[in-house]
């Protein structure tokens, strides 16, 4: 009750989407192409654009205790 009459809320849900590297759902990634060119056949896809929307989000658990976060 006093918190309501004192203006005291409680703590915001923490969000279940990590940040990485201020990346999230919605932000958009500018790529350098010739970065992206030298590395040469091991990316197994080519490039079209140098800016990417992150539209999805993930995490994979791998078998040995550390995760790979996925965008």
């Amino acid at each position: 009750m006093f918190k309501r009459l004192f203006g005291q809320r409680d703590a915001e849900p923490v969000s279940q989407l990590a940040v990485v590297r201020n990346i999230t759902v919605g932000r958009t990634v500018a790529l350098d192409p010739l970065a992206w060119r030298r590395l040469g056949d091991e990316t197994h896809f080519s490039l079209d654009r140098d800016a990417l929307e992150i539209t999805a989000q993930g995490v994979v658990q791998l078998d040995d205790g550390p995760f790979v976060h996925r965008f």
